[in-house]
């Protein structure tokens, strides 16, 4: 299997650990398959369009693959949620519930701004569980940790951050009475 690294000098080319060569930037020149069809230009930009550093993509041809950058290290997760909004007369959930691995707070709220345009979400469309982020445990086995949440305009919000801003409005206003 050849690897394919984004280094600063260019592409890097191994084998295992065998470095079979590097490519400058500026010399990559990309030459249309005569066979190729429009469809098939337009998948393939859109694959590499949608790979991150690190994620594999298999060509279909026995175990070819290319590997784009270092291998991501995942340290939190993101809930997406895409409830029904009852003012619109929809009923049940309008996109997968879906539990996403990321980067950070800022991979986070990527996800979470790219999953609410694809399902044209509304603010009302935005369950509790939508945007929470957490942190993966250093250790297998561990607990996940709660430690924020990405709001619906695209703001990360430490749970410290949201505890002194309710702290703020309660003793400007006072306590908001619970409605039940």
């Amino acid at each position: 299997m050849i690897e394919m690294y984004i280094t600063p000098r260019g592409f890097l080319f191994r084998r295992g650990r065998v470095e079979v060569g590097t490519m400058p930037f500026d010399s990559l020149e990309i030459r249309k398959n005569e066979k190729a069809t429009p469809e098939d230009e337009e998948d393939m930009r859109s694959y590499a369009g949608e790979l991150y550093p690190g994620e594999v993509y298999r060509t279909g041809r026995g175990s070819d693959t290319v590997v784009l950058g270092p291998p991501k290290v995942y340290t939190h997760e993101v809930t997406l949620r895409a409830a029904g909004n009852p003012d619109f007369r929809q009923f049940s959930d309008i996109g997968p519930r879906k539990t996403v691995r990321c980067c950070g707070a800022e991979e986070a709220k990527k996800l979470v701004l790219h999953y609410q345009t694809y399902y044209d979400m509304g603010g009302g469309n935005c369950s509790k569980e939508h945007g929470v982020v957490y942190e993966l445990p250093a250790k297998p086995g561990g607990r996940r940790k709660s430690v924020g949440r990405v709001w619906y305009n695209g703001r990360y919000v430490t749970h410290a951050e949201e505890k002194a801003i309710n702290a703020e409005i309660e003793a400007k206003y006072g306590k908001i009475p619970a409605t039940t």
